[in-house]
């Protein structure tokens, strides 16, 4: 497993490319071709850990999207974090 540190991400993110493709998607919905899905949500630990699972399809472009979501409190303390 890869940890990615904040200039790995800077380094390898063109932005402007990001930013089109965010508008992109907006037009789509804006213009109904895009589906999206529920929401799935677990509470691991109430109000100490959870998890969200956002998912959606762009109609015309025939593409099928995902972002899981975890929270854990107690990780910010911890401060500590391994690459394997």
């Amino acid at each position: 497993m890869r940890f990615l540190s904040d200039n790995d991400v800077r380094q390898g993110l063109n932005v402007p490319k990001v930013i089109h493709l965010v508008e992109s998607v907006y037009t789509a919905k804006s213009e109904n071709n895009t589906e999206t899905w529920p929401t799935i949500f677990y509470d691991f630990v109430p109000g100490k850990a959870d998890m969200d699972i956002k998912s959606g399809y762009l109609k015309r472009d025939k593409v099928f999207g995902h972002k899981t979501i975890t929270w854990f409190a107690e990780n910010e303390a911890k401060q500590r974090f391994f690459a394997f």
